[in-house]
């Protein structure tokens, strides 16, 4: 199946996206969501082929390299947010602290305030963390994402809720009070000093002011995934029915949604590592992969960079 990267889906018109990075050759530090939000690069921080799609984001990410956006247009501290990305690392990282920041929104470089996404220095789990200065919530999963394949990661806060997704199932999730974040910046590969998640290679960042749903985050890694062969339980006709119907609609949200720069082919890694769920204490998880019906259903907005 050909490859599928942000830019196609129909979120890419969304109102509430507040960022969007390809980290592309030549643009490595270039908004793509229309909002001029260029990245400022600090240290060694290249553009590199073999990304997810096409080339992507590849430092000894830390306080010497990393990259930090200028403020987003709203501001989020308060409000719901939701940050995307994909992420590859060979090894668990060895920061000071227990959480290594991947890509996170708040007070970037500054006191810290921020939501992130991180991996846990001595498992490689993929986890979340949280902090408004006083309060700080964090989670982890039980899903390794230092195992030298890509994964697809999103963090969702709404109110006091915080969600980690991988691989378009929720992992790790913690409730409790979080208030205020100052800053509305967003990072790869640093908050403040210590928190450094070493070499690893980012690709196709999100940032989101409102909270992607649990079906639109499982449609997302859905449209990546190189594994959507039909479903035994799907008649030949429906089959038939539903591949006519994701043909044309996809042909429609190709020609609404995508950008010159979109022309560009690129080809997807495929990415066969399982999703394990796993819910923080005194948390609940929450089942993010559609069915089959749903898939064909609701996955109409994606379309082919080759078809």
């Amino acid at each position: 199946m050909a490859a599928h990267e942000f830019l196609t889906s129909s979120l890419i018109n969304d109102a509430n996206l507040k960022c969007y990075y390809r980290f592309e050759s030549g643009a490595l530090t270039t908004d793509s969501s229309g909002n001029g939000k260029t990245l400022t690069q600090t240290g060694t921080v290249s553009s590199s082929a073999g990304g997810q799609f096409g080339n992507d984001a590849d430092a000894t990410f830390g306080t010497a390299n990393n990259l930090i956006s200028t403020p987003l247009t709203v501001a989020i501290g308060t409000g719901d947010v939701s940050i995307t990305c994909w992420f590859k690392k060979n090894g668990a990282p060895s920061p000071t602290f227990i959480p290594a920041a991947i890509a996170s929104v708040g007070d970037i470089g500054g006191t810290g305030e921020r939501f992130s996404i991180c991996t846990n220095k001595t498992t490689g789990y993929a986890s979340l963390q949280g902090y408004d200065g006083t309060n700080n919530p964090t989670a982890s999963s039980t899903v390794n994402v230092c195992d030298n394949a890509w994964h697809f990661l999103v963090y969702t806060r709404t109110g006091n809720d915080q969600i980690l997704y991988v691989d378009g199932s929720s992992a790790a999730t913690v409730s409790t009070t979080f208030g205020d974040v100052a800053g509305t910046k967003f990072g790869v590969g640093i908050t403040i000093a210590d928190e450094e998640v070493g070499a690893a290679l980012v690709d196709d960042a999100t940032v989101f002011n409102r909270l992607l749903t649990a079906t639109e985050v499982a449609n997302l890694w859905q449209g990546f995934s190189a594994s959507l062969s039909p479903s035994p339980s799907l008649s030949p006709s429906s089959s038939g029915s539903a591949s006519a119907s994701k043909s044309a609609s996809a042909s429609a949200s190709r020609s609404a949604s995508r950008s010159a720069s979109a022309s560009e082919s690129k080809s997807l890694s495929p990415s066969s590592s399982a999703s394990v769920s796993a819910s923080a204490s005194g948390s609940s998880s929450v089942s993010a992969s559609p069915s089959p019906a749903e898939y064909v259903n609701k996955y109409t907005v994606y379309g082919s960079r080759n078809e």
